[in-house]
């Protein structure tokens, strides 16, 4: 403490007259306040974590999922920057028709894969306007891997949208696929072609 040092070891007394901080890193303020002993509990870490990954790699590097309205699985979940309180555009809680039945799948695809769905005699399954299969499921073939049989199938739940619309107007139809090998598919049908969207884990 300058006040109390003695004038004969060539310290002038006197207080601090020059402080120089120089941050590492800046983290947005979070309203988070840790306990005073230090008994930050796992939340807190996480958040502290998380705040320092934004930092460095900018603020939607780190996302959570919040729950939205929408009919494929994809359109279900709404990631948002950590820390951000945004409010989906689209509600969960409204009626969704063509949405598919619990439970949810566990991986939705970033992009779907290109598949095939085949009858017992080896051709497309197709469905028609009224929803109604030209044959029961019974191949699947997804992202070029060999054809496994289906052993159980549900659907197809038809979605059409916007309709009115004939430039942005979308026809599909899904179905759900247990395969030989034991995984669950989401598999739609949309123009004519056949994607995995997403698989039961």
């Amino acid at each position: 403490d300058g006040r109390d040092a003695d004038p004969g070891d060539g310290v002038q007394p006197g207080g601090i007259t020059w402080l120089q901080l120089i941050p590492d890193q800046l983290v947005r303020a979070g309203g988070r306040q840790l306990g005073l002993w230090g008994d930050a509990v796992v939340s807190d870490r996480v958040a502290r974590a998380a705040l320092r990954v934004q930092a460095m790699l900018g603020h939607p590097a780190v996302t959570r999922p919040v729950p939205a309205g929408g009919r494929s699985p994809a359109e279900q979940v709404l990631l948002v920057p950590f820390g951000d309180h945004d409010v989906p555009r689209l509600p969960p809680d409204r009626p969704w028709p063509g949405q598919i039945p619990g439970p949810a799948p566990a991986t939705v695809f970033p992009v779907p894969l290109a598949a095939t769905v085949t009858d017992r005699s080896g051709q497309a399954v197709t469905v028609t306007g009224r929803a109604q299969k030209s044959a029961p499921p019974a191949r699947l073939s997804a992202d070029g891997q060999p054809a496994m049989a289906i052993l159980s199938w549900a659907g197809p739940w038809p979605v059409t949208e916007r309709w009115w619309d004939p430039a942005r107007a979308r026809r599909k139809a899904r179905f759900q696929l247990v395969t030989e090998d034991g995984r669950a598919w989401l598999a739609v049908l949309q123009d004519g072609r056949w994607l995995a969207e997403a698989s039961y884990d």
